[in-house]
């Protein structure tokens, strides 16, 4: 019976392990870095990279949002009948 082709290896996580670390992101937040610090901390789990635990939670439809340091400038530039000098 032909399954079709099965390429790459399995996930180091379960489905489970994947929606636990989906549920701390959304009450926690953070960066991955964090969030992976902290499941090693209090759970002994394989440990994944972050580029790993970046796609599980793209999987899950979570975004990241960087946050700005500064506000943009909303200041309208006047045009004056005078060249600029």
């Amino acid at each position: 019976m032909y399954e079709g082709r099965h390429t790459g290896r399995p996930r180091k996580w379960t489905p489970q392990q994947q929606q636990a670390f989906g549920e701390l992101a959304a009450s926690e937040g953070g960066t991955v870095g964090a969030l992976l610090r902290q499941i090693k901390e209090n759970q002994d789990q394989v440990p994944i990279s972050e580029n790993t635990a970046k796609r599980y939670l793209k999987e899950m439809d979570y975004t990241y949002k960087r946050y700005r340091y500064s506000l943009k400038k909303s200041e309208i530039k006047r045009r004056s009948s005078t060249p600029a000098k």
